[in-house]
């Protein structure tokens, strides 16, 4: 019996190893334009998917993927919310990093 036992948990084991790792998303919503890097981007409402290190913004009206140099990075503490982050200087906002709430993560935009 403990042979059985021993090859059912080594089995579940295999299994739980080959499943794989599905990328979270984070939502957030932009009032007016603003870029991110270099891109430009229109207001609505848009959703971050985290994969690993890396990250894809998608437009929620109609689920365009938008290519953005971005960077994930993990902090010290854990993020509340997801709450992006700007700065501004002039006629369009800039977005500088997202917080993805729930996580220690940030998403990082680089020009």
């Amino acid at each position: 019996m403990n042979m059985l036992k021993t090859l059912f948990f080594a089995a579940a084991l295999t299994i739980a190893s080959l499943t794989p790792i599905y990328a979270k998303s984070y939502d957030f919503s932009l009032s007016a334009p603003a870029t991110a890097g270099t891109v430009k981007l229109e207001p609505g409402r848009y959703t971050v998917k985290v994969d690993g290190t890396s990250a894809t913004l998608i437009l929620a009206k109609n689920n365009k993927t938008i290519e953005v140099p971005m960077k994930v990075a993990e902090g010290t503490t854990k993020f509340k919310t997801t709450a992006i982050n700007t700065k501004s200087g002039g006629a369009i906002v800039e977005l500088t990093s997202i917080d993805l709430g729930g996580s220690k993560m940030k998403v990082e935009f680089s020009k």
